[in-house]
């Protein structure tokens, strides 16, 4: 995907709702879903090992990913 027109051509978030969809790059997406997570890859100061953030949002915004 080069740009939002591409993501909105292909309708991915018009389709069913209760399915995971995963975006490399969602800053192309001008509106993001409301009820979404956002997962972060970190660089560590270790070349084989990275740091992972995890965010929720609407309906995840209280969930505890980090203690999994």
């Amino acid at each position: 995907l080069e740009n939002y027109k591409d993501i909105f051509q292909l309708g991915m978030f018009e389709t069913a709702r209760d399915c995971i969809k995963i975006v490399e790059w969602p800053e192309l997406i001008k509106i993001k879903p409301k009820d979404r997570i956002d997962i972060f890859f970190e660089y560590s100061k270790l070349i084989d090992s990275r740091k992972v953030k995890i965010i929720g949002y609407g309906k995840w915004k209280d969930y505890k990913f980090n203690e999994i």
